[in-house]
């Protein structure tokens, strides 16, 4: 889904906000395994597996143009339903974008231990949380096989 934030305030340039729904899994036979998310200031969006992170999706960050981008005047609130939610920024709070925010599942365990599965609800906005300009949602899976 694409916003065009540009027409609504009378922009000469129209900014869109999206995001790529995604299931993102590690699947591994023990150790630490994490699968999250992260909002980048840059406007990019990185999937996590374990320790690596790796852009979404290009052509669909969370802002598109990225020129001349002030990822202050934009928020991010994440709400997870499931086996538990850890990361770097609380749940269900508004945060502004200009420092990269990241939600992640982890589990910690020996073979066969089975799996967790979070869904995360993300809402962007362009107004302090006013108003959601695009919500996606974000399935997190750590399986220990």
């Amino acid at each position: 889904m694409l916003v065009d934030l540009g027409s609504i305030a009378g922009s000469s340039q129209a900014t869109q906000l999206s995001l790529t729904t995604q299931t993102i899994r590690h699947q591994a036979t023990s150790g630490t395994l994490r699968a999250g998310v992260r909002f980048n200031t840059d406007g990019t969006v990185d999937k996590r597996v374990g320790m690596t992170y790796s852009q979404i999706n290009a052509a669909s960050d969370w802002i598109t143009p990225r020129v001349g981008l002030s990822p202050g005047d934009y928020h991010v609130r994440a709400n997870e339903v499931g086996d538990g939610l850890f990361g770097v920024d609380t749940e269900n709070v508004w945060h502004a974008l200009s420092s990269a925010r990241e939600w992640y599942t982890v589990r910690i365990g020996a073979d066969g231990d089975g799996s967790y599965t979070s869904t995360l609800t993300v809402d962007l906005s362009d107004d302090g949380g006013s108003t959601i300009a695009v919500t996606k949602v974000y399935t997190l899976i750590v399986d220990n096989i």
